[in-house]
């Protein structure tokens, strides 16, 4: 016979909000078990009262105080903006391929920003806006897309932070995504990750993220605007 005890934690298990309100000790325990009633009920076979899940999940809240938190606290050694961006993506052949391979280093600044992704089906580069002519011309094909005015928020970690901590990008998404921040791309290195979004969300993007700043500072090739 199955547990209502085994059935509700696969549940809360599976709600990743519920189960950090539980672990942080904020649940409302008996609104949550009137919501879970009948499925519980459902997988136990039998009628499952709110008391028992109740119970349920009061024994089960003390095991989870020792779960990590499901956003960990970040530290960001920088940040900085890349503007205005563009991105051009060309499904993967394997002449595309070898054109991508050959670009010349020369077409690309210094401090200019430069990504380039090969994926199953697309090679998709992300540049500076001045470099969008110069690609399209080294390919010399139709681009699949193009999409412009963009921008890359870079943020840059510790490497034991970022590589040894759980959910760090989860954290970073997670709070873009209660802002409804729309995320075109996200290209990360071993102790950095880029944040492409439109260049509208620039500002709301940087105010979502000041929250886990480390350093007061914030490096904008634009404008050098200190946003701290």
């Amino acid at each position: 016979m199955i547990k209502i005890s085994d059935i509700v934690f696969e549940i809360i298990n599976s709600d990743e909000i519920s189960l950090e309100a539980i672990r942080m000790g904020i649940l409302n325990l008996s609104a949550y078990a009137k919501k879970i009633q009948s499925l519980v009920s459902e997988k136990s076979r039998k009628q499952a009262s709110v008391g028992a899940i109740v119970i349920a999940l009061s024994r089960m809240k003390k095991k989870l105080n020792n779960i990590p938190p499901l956003r960990p606290s970040i530290i960001i050694e920088d940040m900085n903006i890349k503007s205005p961006l563009v991105e051009i993506s060309y499904d993967r052949t394997a002449k595309l391929f070898r054109i991508a391979s050959k670009l010349d280093q020369k077409l690309l600044p210094e401090n200019g920003f430069f990504t380039i992704t090969y994926g199953l089906s697309e090679i998709s580069l992300i540049v500076s806006a001045n470099l969008k002519n110069k690609i399209l011309k080294h390919f010399g094909v139709q681009p699949k897309g193009i999409y412009e005015s963009l921008v890359a928020i870079t943020v840059r970690f510790n490497k034991e932070n970022y590589i040894k901590v759980p959910n760090v990008i989860y954290a970073l998404i997670g709070a873009l995504a209660g802002k409804r921040i729309n995320i075109v791309e996200i290209v990360s290195t071993f102790t950095e990750i880029s944040i492409i979004i439109k260049e509208k969300n620039m500002q709301q993007t940087v105010n979502a993220l000041k929250y886990f700043f480390y350093k007061n500072e914030l490096n904008n090739d634009e404008n050098k605007k200190n946003y701290a």
